[in-house]
């Protein structure tokens, strides 16, 4: 319902300024769905967080039976316009999606992060749910409390930050940073099959770039994210 939506009304602008929405899947998630599937041909697949389909495009295409959902409706709508064979729906996944509970993937590539910590575990109910015994969660770029954007922002909960006033996090709400004993709390009816935190560290030059905060101009900024994948026992 309305009242429970957690959804970051934030994004409807992120959205419309073309922020965080690369036009191909990342060749991080594209590799944890090689190492830990193998193929995508035949795999029912739920996307939490689908945007304006980047990823629905090619897994269509490998010949996965895909389902993505996402509470923005202008890009659903969009995505079920560039993705025929795709499966969409505007939904507020930490609380729901509407396909059933036979996936053999569920996945997300830096979607799930952008809640509060208790909507973040709303979500592993509604992943546990979703599906199969034996079938896993995939998730890439999950936020790490390593990131230099951790110590900025205003506070929201333990690990949650939101109002930022420049750099990669403006206009997106919820920033959730997160460390592997909170992960491993978070899908703990889960079996836990990867979990890699992959931390890039930089000089940002003087030329402002429009995801980096003038605040770190000169100095070291570090981006720090998780690669994680979790099984439904069977």
């Amino acid at each position: 319902s309305g009242s429970r939506m957690t959804y970051s009304k934030e994004w409807d602008t992120a959205y419309y300024n073309g922020q965080g929405c690369p036009r191909h899947m990342q060749p991080e998630l594209r590799q944890l769905f090689k190492w830990h599937l193998g193929t995508t041909k035949g795999q029912k697949m739920l996307e939490l967080g689908c945007s304006y389909g980047q990823n629905a495009r090619e897994l269509i295409t490998s010949g996965a039976k895909y389902y993505g959902v996402d509470a923005h409706r202008d890009a659903v709508i969009s995505a079920e316009k560039e993705c025929p064979g795709g499966v969409f729906s505007v939904q507020d996944f930490t609380f729901y999606q509407p396909f059933g509970s036979d996936f053999d993937v569920v996945f997300d590539r830096a979607s799930v992060s952008h809640n509060t910590l208790e909507a973040i575990h709303h979500t592993t109910d509604v992943i546990w749910t979703a599906l199969k015994p034996g079938g896993l969660f995939i998730g890439s770029d999950w936020f790490s409390r390593n990131h230099s954007e951790f110590a900025y922002g205003e506070y929201v909960d333990n690990g949650t930050r939101t109002n930022y006033k420049e750099g990669q996090f403006v206009n997106v709400g919820n920033v959730h940073f997160t460390d592997e004993h909170e992960l491993l709390n978070l899908f703990c009816m889960f079996e836990p099959v990867h979990i890699i935190e992959r931390v890039n560290r930089r000089v940002v030059p003087s030329i402002e770039m429009y995801w980096e905060s003038r605040r770190f101009s000169g100095r070291e900024y570090r981006t720090a994210v998780f690669d994680i994948v979790f099984r439904r026992p069977k």
